[in-house]
């Protein structure tokens, strides 16, 4: 490739180069290694970064070292959004980050949505845009049957049609306080939903760039994040574990998370094999990253057409090969009904954790903006 003048093709062949030895360890006598039994327990059961509220009681213990995450859902339900909350939750918490785009958005609009991330602005109107902000809130509180002494409205809406919620947040305003002071009581509370209704400027590439240099020096405190990205079917594993060389060599950049948005538009490993072979091949070569590089994989996979029309979503809706969910180490659906969508909430379910008790029947419902790229404010 060098005698060729392909500097690129060449600078592959040796990122990529990893011979399969008779033994690349020495071995551990795992009953006399103190070094290994404390990392074993400390390292990699903490998480790298934490997500607050019940979602996090679900989601926390996953987000490790050696770890393997997907979302799955039907097209279009926002799982671009929840990698970029998970890949930003993990910056924040001074991890190194490197996002990888395989083609589902084109460089501009990845970046809008970051953008929108960062400084809670709509990344797309003219001048503004009305944003309807979800505020949890109870269903007691709302129409005036609630007795806790430490209850914070007074509300009396007499609401029957949930559907009816946003119109009269735009009517009424700040008139009505939400409140969820007894949130944790299974009981006495009964979740609803409320919302801030505002008017909120969209952003310009000015507001974009303070906003990211303030994100970058005050936030994340001047952690490491990559995004590279790639036009759909161009990137496979062999690609990422590349890439990750280059920035390790040249930079010393060594990612303690990273985000691939998303597997199933990744190119084959062995474009020779049949669909089902190219797809199980995708998926174990995950692991291997997530493994070889010592990091929190997250990612995300389509679910099947039957998944559609589902109030929630099961395991048997995997699209390609079922095999996928041998080599992930947890997995999370994400629900929505129409009227759900309507309120601003999603629920989302716990379909498979490897290495601890889970209830594929549990769901976390959360409260969701959109229009400022936000998919988590709060949850129960």
């Amino acid at each position: 490739a060098l005698s060729n003048g392909d500097e690129k093709t060449a600078e592959d062949y040796i990122h990529n180069y990893n011979p399969i030895n008779r033994s690349n360890s020495s071995g551990v006598n795992p009953f006399d290694d103190k070094d290994k039994a404390k990392a074993a327990f400390e390292e990699n059961l903490q998480p790298l970064f934490i997500l607050p509220g019940k979602l996090g009681e679900m989601m926390n213990r996953e987000l490790t070292r050696d770890s393997f995450i997907t979302f799955l859902s039907p097209e279009k339900r926002g799982k671009s959004f929840w990698l970029i909350e998970l890949a930003m939750r993990a910056h924040r918490a001074g991890c190194n980050v490197a996002m990888f785009e395989a083609g589902d958005l084109s460089l501009n609009q990845r970046l809008r949505r970051l953008y929108s991330y960062v400084t809670k602005m709509p990344s797309r109107g003219e001048e503004s845009k009305k944003i309807f902000y979800p505020i949890l809130d109870c269903k007691h509180n709302q129409n005036g049957t609630c007795d806790n002494p430490e209850r914070k409205g007074r509300g009396q809406l007499n609401i029957e049609d949930e559907d009816e919620i946003k119109k009269l947040a735009e009517q009424i305003g700040k008139k009505h306080t939400p409140c969820s002071e007894c949130r944790n009581d299974k009981v006495g509370f009964v979740a609803s939903v409320w919302f801030n209704v505002e008017e909120r400027r969209c952003m310009t590439w000015i507001d974009a760039y303070r906003g990211g240099k303030k994100w970058l020096d005050g936030v994340a405190k001047g952690k490491g994040f990559k995004l590279s990205v790639h036009e759909n079917s161009t990137l496979n594993i062999k690609g990422i574990r590349s890439q990750l060389g280059v920035w390790e060599k040249k930079e010393g950049f060594i990612p303690d998370v990273i985000v691939v948005d998303y597997f199933d538009i990744l190119a084959a490993e062995d474009a020779r094999k049949d669909q089902r072979g190219q797809e199980n091949d995708r998926w174990k070569a995950g692991r291997a990253l997530s493994q070889n590089r010592h990091c929190c994989l997250i990612t995300a996979t389509q679910s099947d057409a039957a998944s559609y029309d589902k109030e929630s979503i099961g395991m048997g809706n995997f699209s390609e090969d079922k095999r996928k969910h041998a080599h992930i180490t947890a997995e999370y659906s994400l629900n929505q009904t129409y009227k759900e969508k309507k309120r601003s909430l999603m629920r989302i379910g716990e379909l498979l954790v490897r290495e601890d008790d889970f209830d594929s029947v549990r769901k976390v419902t959360v409260l969701q903006c959109f229009d400022i790229g936000r998919p988590y404010i709060d949850s129960y």
